[in-house]
C-alpha cells in the first residue's frame, strides 16, 4: 500500500510529466517556425544569387559596346576626333562636355587638347 506521500509524490512527478510535454510541444513549435524562416531565407539568397549571376552574364555578354569604359581596349577616338576635339576646345568648349560626347574619361580630352595624344 502506499502512503500519503508516495501518492502526493506522485501526483507531483505526474504534474512534472505533463510540464515537460507541454514544454516540449511549445519547443517543437517554435522549431518548425525557425525552419520555416531558414526555408524563406534560403530561396531570398538563391534568388538574389540568381540575379546577381544574370547581371554578371549580362556584363560579360555586353562587353562590346561601341563606345564608353566597357569598350574592349583599342582606341575609342579616331585622329579626325582628336582634332575636332582641339578645335572645339579652343572655340570654348568645355574639356567636361566634350567627354561626355565622346564618352571618354576627361583626363583624355585634357591629353589631346594638350597634345600628349594623338
Amino acid at each position: 500500500m502506499t502512503t500519503t506521500s508516495e501518492m502526493d509524490a506522485i501526483e507531483e512527478a505526474h504534474w512534472v510529466i505533463s510540464g515537460i510535454g507541454d514544454l516540449l510541444r511549445e519547443l517543437q513549435e517554435e522549431n518548425r517556425k525557425i525552419q520555416d524562416e531558414n526555408l524563406n531565407l534560403r530561396e531570398q539568397v538563391l534568388k538574389q544569387n540568381q540575379i546577381l549571376l544574370q547581371l554578371k552574364l549580362d556584363r560579360a555578354f555586353n562587353h562590346y559596346d561601341s563606345a564608353g569604359p566597357h569598350r574592349s581596349n583599342r582606341p575609342k577616338l579616331s585622329k579626325a576626333d582628336a582634332n575636332d576635339i582641339r578645335a572645339a576646345y579652343h572655340g570654348g568648349a568645355k574639356q567636361k562636355d566634350l567627354a561626355e560626347k565622346y564618352r571618354v574619361n576627361p583626363a583624355t580630352i585634357s591629353r589631346i587638347v594638350q597634345g600628349v595624344y594623338y
